[in-house]
């Protein structure tokens, strides 16, 4: 059951109380009508050793200050200080207060400080699906998630195939999901969605191919080579696009089972291909990817999710996308 502002207040300040009155407990017999308020004061002037600098420091009056420290050794019926015109001393009381007592007030500050923040702390994990991308793409959203919740576990796979991380968003397997907007159907209004950058087809091909040395290439110019085609699991052949460029698979033409084998075998010059620019980044292998200049179609890389599962950690985890890639647009 939720509880209100007000119960987590009213909460809050029950925790504070009890713990420093336990605290309390620390110091002499006599102490219990010492405040908060009275014992910075006393910090504040043996740190600095005169009433108008700990005054200013505390952005109070020099007589409140006065009145605190007169009314602190008032309720502990001690000495604590030593005042003369030039100068501020410790008495033995103010010596042990300025010890045991400085630790407290460290406990108390401590205590204000965590206490506050139990509401506005979040526990629990997120999941996240992604392609074969460049991890810096992501990298700086997982990072700052980690910053600023850093008790919410993040799980992340990578090295996914699009089409699947759409279905194990939809059938509620992982919380996120990154894929291509055009795997997503135009029909699908139960997922949230947020464009993470702009994209399109490359041609990709060996760095030992005639047509490496290329700035950009035609479709016509690509579909005259031998080619290797992603397979349909691997979800790129889901595109339109590519359903309407690809020609009929040939003999001579290869299918790969995963982008990761297709890279590889265009870096053996086992022939060309068509990826998202996204997917024809591995600086580890010998190939490059061409512009293609006849097919202007664009597409995205997008963060989906689905309304009716988002929870705290995921809406921050969203806010924190929107901030980051709010410039983005739309696809």
């Amino acid at each position: 059951m939720k509880r209100s502002v007000s119960e987590f207040a009213l909460r809050k300040r029950r925790i504070v109380v009890i713990i420093y009155k336990i605290l309390l407990h620390s110091l002499p017999k006599g102490v219990p009508e010492m405040t908060v308020d009275q014992l910075a004061c006393f910090l504040a002037v043996v740190e600095y050793g005169n009433f108008t600098v700990a005054a200013e420091k505390l952005y109070i009056s020099h007589s409140a200050v006065s009145k605190a420290i007169s009314s602190l050794e008032q309720s502990l019926g001690v000495k604590l200080l030593n005042r003369d015109n030039r100068s501020v001393t410790l008495t033995a009381a103010g010596e042990f207060l300025k010890e045991r007592g400085g630790r407290l007030f460290e406990l108390w500050r401590d205590l204000e400080n965590r206490v506050g923040q139990i509401d506005n702390e979040f526990f629990g994990s997120i999941s996240l699906a992604c392609p074969y991308i460049d991890i810096s793409m992501i990298f700086p959203l997982c990072h700052e998630m980690s910053r600023r919740c850093p008790r919410v576990v993040q799980d992340i796979s990578t090295n996914q195939i699009p089409v699947s991380i759409l279905r194990s968003v939809l059938n509620g397997h992982v919380d996120f999901g990154i894929t291509f907007s055009f795997i997503i159907p135009p029909e699908t209004d139960e997922l949230g969605c947020i464009v993470l950058q702009k994209d399109s087809f490359y041609g990709v091909m060996s760095t030992e191919h005639p047509l490496a040395s290329r700035s950009w290439v035609t479709l016509d110019e690509l579909m005259q080579q031998q080619m290797v085609f992603p397979s349909v699991s691997a979800g790129v052949k889901e595109a339109s696009l590519l359903r309407t460029i690809s020609r009929p698979i040939q003999e001579d033409d290869y299918q790969a089972e995963s982008v990761e084998e297709c890279l590889m075998q265009v870096s053996l010059d086992r022939g060309v291909t068509i990826l998202p620019g996204i997917l024809a980044k591995d600086p580890k292998l010998p190939y490059i990817a061409v512009p293609i200049s006849d097919v202007p179609e664009g597409f995205a890389e997008v963060l989906i999710w689905r309304h009716d599962r988002v929870n705290s950690s995921m809406r921050n985890f969203i806010k924190i996308a929107e901030e980051l890639f709010s410039g983005e647009g739309t696809y």
